[in-house]
């Protein structure tokens, strides 16, 4: 079953510069910058990610984690 609360990423303040840092995983990155193009994309992401199946910690995991980002690329 679907948990509408469930979210990929916080609500908190965002800022920093607009663009990936030294060390920075992507995750930390799509969830600290603040520009309305990066804002639609967590929106998106989150509507995916909320049609997942509850139990499906594995892509939250392979998502948020370090290192699981090295399939992920930022536009």
């Amino acid at each position: 079953m679907r948990d509408a609360a469930r979210t990929l990423f916080d609500d908190r303040p965002r800022g920093g510069p607009p663009h990936m840092t030294y060390g920075e995983c992507v995750f930390d990155f799509y969830n600290r910058v603040d520009r309305a193009d990066w804002a639609r994309f967590r929106n998106e992401l989150e509507q995916w990610y909320r049609a997942y199946p509850a139990d499906d910690k594995d892509h939250l995991d392979m998502f948020v984690t370090k290192g699981g980002d090295r399939h992920l690329k930022p536009l």
